[in-house]
């Protein structure tokens, strides 16, 4: 599966929502919850470049 999506690129409003949703999650969880945004790839489109910086991968 990891191979068919990539990392969205979302307008800032929409980032702002996100943290809006985590920090209410953190408020009724007690935890940490951290959302994160995939979109497909099209077919042969190359991932690589947005998963630079994780490790292991």
């Amino acid at each position: 599966m990891r191979n068919d999506y990539a990392f969205a690129s979302l307008p800032d409003r929409a980032v702002r929502e996100l943290k809006q949703l985590e920090s209410r999650l953190y408020e009724e969880l007690g935890e940490e919850i951290t959302l994160i945004a995939y979109e497909k790839e099209p077919p042969g489109a190359d991932s690589t470049a947005c998963r630079a910086d994780l490790k292991g991968e």
